[in-house]
């Protein structure tokens, strides 16, 4: 599936799952283009304009992307601006790469291409929740995408 930036105000940004989910793996294969921004958003406090503020698992152009080439929680794998990932796993801008996501309870797990990159612990925040692959901007490919319940 290609996501593609919005034109209008308040036009939706990306794609959010009918189903809701406590405990899960999401395994997805993404990419994105030179400066490219894009996420997965889960454990959602609420949506606004066509987007969700929640967790979110970011996919960048590491290199080319404004924010993850002077910001490390602003790269690929990191829960965005909070935990940096603890090493780039990312692939070249223009390949596609691999993540699982793996939340059970309240302990999360990202992973990037066979690399466990961020892994932390809440105490409060949503425990259920749908999961919303972002639109930030620029396009956004997303394919293979998994779910399962733990």
């Amino acid at each position: 599936m290609k996501l593609t930036p919005g034109q209008a105000p308040r036009q939706p940004r990306g794609i959010r799952t009918k189903d809701t989910y406590t405990s899960f793996e999401l395994q997805f294969d993404w990419k994105v283009p030179p400066k490219g921004n894009s996420g997965v958003k889960y454990r959602l406090f609420y949506f606004w304009g066509g987007d969700a503020t929640g967790h979110e698992y970011q996919l960048a152009d590491d290199n080319g992307d404004p924010g993850a080439s002077q910001y490390p929680v602003e790269r690929s794998g990191a829960l965005y601006n909070q935990i940096a990932p603890s090493k780039s796993a990312v692939k070249p801008v223009g390949q596609f790469n691999h993540s699982v996501l793996i939340v059970r309870g309240r302990h999360y797990e990202h992973w990037l291409n066979g690399e466990k990159v961020v892994e932390y612990e809440t105490e409060s925040g949503p425990l259920e929740g749908p999961i919303f692959f972002q639109n930030h901007g620029t396009e956004a490919w997303f394919r293979d995408i998994r779910i399962r319940r733990l």
